[in-house]
């Protein structure tokens, strides 16, 4: 991740000189969440995580097509190469009525951040794609 501004994070789009690279993504955290960016203009957005945090919320976190997201856990323990982490937000974004089924399952870890990523994609009940990022690494300073 790459400072931006105050506050807002690079998160993807850069080469190893920082020379922005399609796609960009950058985050931004507000009072009401944390949301994710398409392009340096901040336009193109998704609401990532709602604040307040509470189990079983739920919140519409982009328009069109329409993707719901939701709290599902603040308690996990979840075990990446980088180590086994305790009392984990698992946080599931999910595509409304689109042809095909896609759910982003996010995990974040207290004072490291997002751990683990899974993306699921189906269609007619069938998986069609299914991706699995984890942290290998971190540094608290």
């Amino acid at each position: 991740m790459t400072n931006v501004g105050f506050d807002t994070l690079m998160l993807a789009g850069v080469d190893s000189i920082f020379v922005p690279l399609a796609p960009m993504t950058l985050a931004r955290i507000r009072d009401d969440g944390i949301w994710l960016y398409g392009d340096s203009t901040m336009q193109d957005s998704t609401w990532w995580v709602r604040f307040p945090l509470e189990p079983g919320s739920s919140w519409t976190s982009h328009v069109d097509p329409e993707m719901v997201s939701e709290v599902i856990s603040m308690t996990e323990q979840i075990e990446v190469p980088d180590g086994t982490f305790e009392n984990v937000l698992h946080v599931r974004a999910t595509y409304v009525e689109v042809a095909a089924q896609v759910v982003w399952d996010y995990y974040f870890a207290p004072n490291v951040g997002n751990i683990l990523g899974e993306t699921t994609g189906t269609v007619g009940g069938a998986t069609t794609y299914s991706s699995t990022e984890w942290l290998t690494g971190h540094m608290t300073l």
